[in-house]
């Protein structure tokens, strides 16, 4: 943190009550500390969506940044300047007006005078020190205003079965969606990656992969809400609530699976938008924990169910995402290495997270093959490894945070069922696309009839049926 912001802060300690400054001053101090150290370390610039990752984190996604070092720099950096704004204050017990107004200056900031006075690209490179005093301020303003009321609004959408959603065929289903976490499609061997990181989702027939995907969003919360309903680029609020709604409304049995803490805030979009399922089932450890699990409840259920997979993925910290003994590129520990080796040993944790991904998507597509049964996967975001300096997720400029892996896999039954479908969805593989298919999509996929269901964003959809009516 600059000497000016500290100088700031302590500037503030001499001027409100002792009781405000710890409430105010001291949590601003520490937000421009927080934004600084992640957008120092991580290329993370500040934003609404990085103040949303950072409230709503669980536990288990920040232990790799709670080190004791840093807990003992916190603690002595704001020891340092309670002890020195106190001492300041009983030095100079009457500040002029000017001092306070240098302060508001300091800590409020302002977004054009620093613009004026440099280039956005040394603005960016974190040299100037009021860009880190206005932001961590105005942001976490912001999410309070607006990102939290965004709960009572996703409790309030109206279900998208109230639009009379009727399933046309009669035919036993079981429809499947796996929904990834921080993965990014350009470390799939499936989408021409030089590592095999893929090697049996290669080797699947019936697989579709599509090429060109950007995600909703570059954080999980938002994109949460991308992924369940009729939200889209174009507008970003939605209008009805999950697709699963739909599902449960025409007799599926509907199962989620997550192996997440519950509930807890990074969960709210899921748990609120997934309401409607029969049980929901919570699994400890590794995403492949869920599928004897899963197998479970697919054998002893009904003719039509729906599951959907809520998981850990490729999400930091990578090297925990799957077993020692699945570590194919080594070394895969980038916290404990030579500074020169980290960046590589940080891509080999990943790509073995990518690897273990495609073994957890296999195994259940393994467990679907003599069904009439489809599966979707794609991710909520992308991760940055390096990248300009950047690093995790929460970007929506980046590139390489918004491109994700969107796949379909179908059995030959639902093949034989439904040749149409599958003919329009083989079509499209080239098409950009993105978050907003998956919606109409999933109803597609089990031959929902309503008017939730956009005909232009459905890929089950062939041109000929786009032009006249709903199938």
């Amino acid at each position: 943190i600059s000497l000016l912001n500290i100088g700031a802060m302590c500037g503030l300690g001499m001027i409100l009550p002792l009781w405000l400054y710890f409430a105010g001053a001291l949590f601003i101090f520490n937000m421009v500390g927080l934004f600084s150290f992640i957008a120092a370390g991580y290329g993370v610039w500040p934003s609404v969506g990085l103040v949303c990752s950072l409230a709503e984190a669980a536990p288990s996604e920040v232990d790799e940044f709670v080190t004791l070092s840093r807990i003992g720099l916190i603690i002595g950096a704001n020891a340092a300047i309670l002890l020195f704004s106190y001492a300041l204050r009983r030095a100079l017990p009457r500040l002029r007006l000017w001092h306070l107004l240098v302060c508001i200056l300091l800590i409020m900031g302002s977004d054009k005078f620093p613009a004026q006075i440099i280039q956005e690209e040394a603005r960016q490179a974190i040299q100037w020190p009021l860009d880190f005093i206005s932001p961590p301020v105005r942001d976490s303003v912001r999410y309070f205003i607006h990102e939290r009321p965004k709960i009572a609004m996703l409790l309030r959408l109206k279900s998208p079965a109230c639009l009379s959603a009727k399933r046309l065929s009669n035919d036993p289903l079981i429809v499947v969606y796996v929904m990834g976490e921080s993965a990014r499609a350009d470390h799939f061997g499936i989408y021409g990656y030089a590592r095999d990181t893929t090697p049996r989702l290669s080797k699947r027939k019936n697989l579709i992969v599509y090429k060109d995907v950007t995600s909703f969003a570059a954080w999980t919360r938002e994109s949460t809400i991308g992924l369940l309903t009729n939200a889209d680029m174009e507008h970003r609020t939605p209008t009805l609530g999950s697709f699963v709604d739909v599902y449960k409304a025409n007799g599926f049995e509907n199962y989620a699976y997550t192996n997440r803490l519950k509930p807890n805030w990074n969960d709210l979009s899921f748990e609120l938008l997934t309401r409607s399922e029969t049980k929901r089932i919570y699994v400890s450890g590794l995403d492949k924990n869920s599928i004897p699990v899963f197998e479970q409840y697919m054998n002893a259920g009904g003719k039509l169910q729906f599951h959907i997979f809520y998981t850990n993925g490729n999400h930091i910290d990578y090297n925990v995402r799957y077993p020692r003994s699945e570590a194919h590129y080594l070394p895969d520990d980038y916290e404990n290495v030579p500074e020169n080796i980290a960046p590589q040993a940080r891509i080999n944790a990943y790509d073995n997270t990518v690897i273990y991904v495609d073994g957890f998507i296999d195994d259940i597509i393994a467990s679907l093959e003599k069904k009439n049964a489809v599966l979707l996967y794609t991710s909520d975001h992308g991760e940055s490894l390096g990248e300009e300096g950047r690093l995790l997720h929460g970007n929506m400029d980046a590139p390489e945070q918004r491109f994700v892996p969107f796949i379909i896999w179908y059995s030959d039954e639902y093949a034989r069922l439904n040749p149409r479908k599958v003919k329009s969805m083989l079509e499209k593989v080239n098409q950009p696309i993105s978050h907003d298919y998956v919606f109409h999509t999933m109803l597609g996929l089990a031959d929902f009839k309503t008017k939730a269901r956009k005909r232009d964003l459905d890929l089950t959809l062939t041109p000929r049926v786009n032009a006249q009516a709903e199938p």
